[in-house]
């Protein structure tokens, strides 16, 4: 897929307040699932803390099956789903995923009876284009073990690799980083007397909500067509093309800052894909700047291949087996989105289309008067 930045602050996740008073249920979306450590959980919840582990200020967990202890289920064989970790903030590009994710919640491991608590506070996950990651942390350390001094202040605590390509659906974008090793930073801050450097750390996965505007300005358009063989999946096509329409672009968009996506949707197929920032190019007259253009002729990045944007005029091509729709039923309601930073502007076949259709081969809305509202981002 095309590479694309994307941006969301913590005023997105209003509608997820109720839940970070919750016990977890399983990892959700906007959200980090990290058990900081089997093991030491472990050696903690063998303690007397009581509760000995605790989960607060938008970290999440299941409640301690000891209800007389208290706090959260330490789940001792599991190195997954044991902590949920609320996502407030991220930069981060694609395909690669890399970028920075900021996390919110105050994860603590009380032993009393070894003197110490620990709290792992807010993580920042930093991912490389090499698939390399840091997780930085607030840690304090409250101790009265020999030789640990207390601690408060932020510290790069695990080296992680991603375990694979960060996967990225019509509505998601999903990081797994494998098993982590402690840093010689971390292992310094606790006095090297509970986790030594290359100590291992649980796995992180990583999900959130693909920032795709949900709404937009409806235009007509004078053609949507769609391709589709299923003996030959490189035969998929989609094409828009828009022209005498009064777009609000140029001044409203800006794709070689904050890249594109291109939406392929109807009744039974979603299907997002993201245009690099680096493959546009702003089309200039007499110095001034009356569009942008989009090229991909090898679909290197995805199987959109040219976009063309522009007062009165939009065009969008792609081809190949990276297109996601089928025509084994004609489909209903379909439309095509390209968003842009804040912008979004759909085109559809309706009512008064024409419309021509042949099974698993094609489909053709001609004439298409915009539609009533751009299609909402589907929930999960």
């Amino acid at each position: 897929m095309h590479s694309t930045t994307r941006r969301f602050r913590t005023s997105a996740f209003a509608v997820f307040a109720l839940a970070l008073a919750m016990p977890a249920t399983g990892l959700a979306a906007d959200e980090g699932d990290w058990g900081f450590r089997q093991s030491f959980r472990g050696y903690v919840y063998g303690g007397t803390g009581t509760p000995p582990l605790t989960a607060t200020a938008g970290a999440t967990c299941d409640p301690n099956p000891d209800t007389v202890r208290g706090g959260c289920d330490p789940k001792l064989a599991a190195t997954t789903d044991v902590f949920g970790w609320t996502a407030t903030d991220a930069t981060y590009t694609l395909p690669s995923g890399a970028g920075t994710i900021d996390l919110q919640g105050n994860v603590t491991f009380s032993r009393p009876d070894h003197f110490f608590t620990i709290s792992i506070i807010d993580p920042i996950v930093t991912v490389d284009t090499d698939g390399n990651a840091i997780v930085n942390v607030h840690m304090t350390v409250v101790s009265d073990f020999p030789g640990v001094p207390d601690h408060d202040a932020r510290v790069d605590f695990g080296e992680f690799e991603l375990t694979g390509p960060v996967e990225v659906t019509a509505t998601t974008v999903t990081w797994h980083l494998g098993n982590g090793a402690v840093t010689n930073a971390a292992a310094t801050a606790l006095g090297g007397g509970f986790l030594p450097a290359g100590a291992a750390l649980d796995p992180m996965r990583i999900v959130l909500l693909l920032d795709v505007p949900s709404s937009g300005t409806p235009i007509s358009s004078t053609s949507l067509q769609l391709k589709d063989d299923p003996a030959k999946p490189a035969k998929r096509g989609v094409a828009l093309g828009v022209s005498k329409e009064p777009l609000v672009v140029p001044a409203d968009i800006n794709p070689t800052v904050d890249g594109a996506t291109v939406r392929v949707v109807s009744s039974t197929f979603d299907h997002s894909y993201p245009l690099a920032a680096s493959n546009w190019k702003a089309v200039l007259k007499k110095g001034t700047v009356v569009g942008y253009k989009y090229a991909d002729s090898k679909l290197v990045l995805g199987p959109i291949s040219v976009v063309q944007v522009g007062v009165g005029k939009l065009k969008i091509t792609g081809k190949g087996a990276g297109l996601g729709h089928a025509l084994a039923a004609e489909p209903q309601n379909v439309s095509v989105v390209l968003s842009s930073g804040d912008v979004s502007l759909c085109a559809g076949v309706g009512a008064g289309s024409k419309t021509a259709y042949k099974l698993g081969k094609s489909f053709k809305g001609s004439k298409n008067a915009a539609p009533a509202s751009c299609p909402a981002l589907p929930s999960n």
